[in-house]
């Protein structure tokens, strides 16, 4: 008996002796029994274990591809020279822990350890691959059911949607790098929402309403009143700036026809910067260029008739004036008003087209450079014994005068009397003439000043 526990605590011993040589003879692979990733890396080098989990972790990987209708594509590792970088430094931590732990080994020993590593593929091959993918390279475009564009003589139609399979394709891409990255194994396109869907179809309500609203342009017409004189717009032409439906179902319309259409009513009618004659006060045709008269807000009146258009119902307007004068015949500024002529050196008062007073006059300097501006203005003002200073110099006016009637309209230019003056008119006004005012006869004046006001329009032209 004591023979065989002799014999027994002999062979443990030799048992540990082996093992514990084995185990510093093999300190450079790892401890049978080891996993890394799931895989069997007993007796192997940190090396050998990495560069199989690397290749097996690579090779075989296959992503599908779930697409509309039930379609499958897939993706595999050849496609895209697919690879998976690993850090050696985690697999040697591997290796030293177990030697540190004095390669411990057995059934009750945890042995595995799970390495995260990097997917690498080629950014080419993976970029033409999905450019051939069905899904990408053959789209059916998914569209809304839309408003037939115009044809002459034919009605507006309902085009019914198309059930397409069109879908976001940068979107796509991005969700299968990232699937392959991840060694993802199915990739959903249905569940990740990247199909085009249809929101509007042939039986939408407010869809067949704007169908029968386009419709009824045709029917339509627009009437303008301008200035006396009538611009038709008829419904065969507006149906004609109509371009479907835009991206909140309403009727859309060419901009740039309706505003080619106001602008040619604006070059029309507009009358605003434009050389235009009338008959003065000397009998005589007497012309000028002055911003007074009639211009059309064209960018205002283009958004006006398209909402007049929206409407659908036949209409008269009157375009939306930017200014506006009094008459729609020269002189616009209507039939009371002062008429300075510089030319001949007189005043005429018209009062409903005609000359109820004139006089002669004396206007700016002209040797000085202070000569009597062209316009159409209105006087602002009206005083009496008032007086007139000019700018200062030194500390002092440059004048001091002053006058019993006083009827500015031009910033510090005025009509008014000028009892300093023995005679007006002719060419005294050349070379002695105001600082820009219209001197006139003290004689005449009150009865001007009786019968103007504040608002009374003065023409000056040369």
């Amino acid at each position: 008996m004591k023979k065989g526990l002799v014999r027994g605590l002999l062979f443990t011993l030799l048992f540990m002796l082996g093992s514990a040589f084995t185990a510093l003879a093999d300190n450079s692979t790892y401890i049978t029994g080891s996993k890394i990733n799931g895989f069997q890396v007993g007796g192997m080098t940190p090396q050998e274990a990495m560069d199989t989990i690397s290749a097996y972790s690579s090779n075989y990987y296959v992503l599908t591809i779930l697409e509309k209708g039930g379609a499958e594509e897939t993706i595999s590792y050849q496609d895209i020279d697919l690879g998976t970088q690993f850090d050696p430094a985690a697999f040697q931590q591997v290796l030293d822990t177990q030697n540190a732990n004095g390669r411990v080994f057995g059934t009750n020993v945890p042995l595995n350890t799970e390495i995260t590593g990097t997917a690498t593929f080629s950014e080419e091959k993976l970029e033409a691959r999905m450019n051939s993918l069905n899904c990408i390279a053959q789209q059916t475009k998914t569209e809304n059911a839309r408003i037939s564009a115009y044809q002459e003589g034919q009605p507006f139609t309902i085009l019914p949607e198309v059930e397409g399979n069109s879908l976001n394709v940068e979107a796509t891409k991005a969700a299968i790098r990232d699937a392959v990255t991840n060694r993802q194994k199915e990739l959903d396109l249905n569940a990740i929402g990247v199909y085009d869907q249809i929101t509007i179809r042939s039986t939408d309500e407010n869809l067949n309403n704007l169908l029968a609203q386009m419709n009824a342009v045709s029917g339509m017409q627009i009437t303008y009143q301008i200035r006396g004189s009538q611009e038709v717009l008829p419904g065969s032409q507006i149906a004609t700036w109509i371009t479907g439906t835009d991206a909140n179902g309403q009727m859309a319309l060419n901009q740039e026809s309706i505003s080619a259409y106001v602008n040619g009513l604006k070059q029309k009618y507009d009358t605003s910067g434009t050389y235009r004659t009338f008959t003065g006060g000397s009998g005589a045709q007497v012309g000028l260029t002055t911003v007074y008269g009639w211009q059309m807000d064209a960018a205002a009146e283009t958004a006006a008739l398209a909402e007049a258009i929206r409407t659908c119902q036949s209409q008269t307007r009157e375009p939306v004036w930017a200014r506006k004068g009094n008459s729609y015949t020269m002189p616009e500024w209507g039939g009371t008003f002062v008429e300075v002529d510089l030319a001949r050196q007189h005043v005429y008062y018209f009062r409903d087209g005609a000359v109820v007073w004139d006089a002669p006059c004396v206007t700016g300097n002209v040797s000085k450079n202070y000569t009597t501006p062209d316009g159409v203005y209105s006087i602002y003002s009206k005083e009496r014994n008032r007086v007139l200073r000019g700018k200062m110099v030194n500390g002092k006016p440059e004048y001091e005068q002053p006058v019993s009637y006083w009827m500015p309209f031009n910033g510090g230019i005025g009509l008014h009397d000028a009892n300093w003056r023995g005679s007006f008119g002719g060419s005294i006004y050349k070379t002695n003439g105001s600082h820009g005012c219209v001197n006139l006869p003290p004689s005449k004046v009150p009865a001007l000043y009786d019968m103007v006001k504040v608002g009374t329009i003065v023409v000056c032209h040369n």
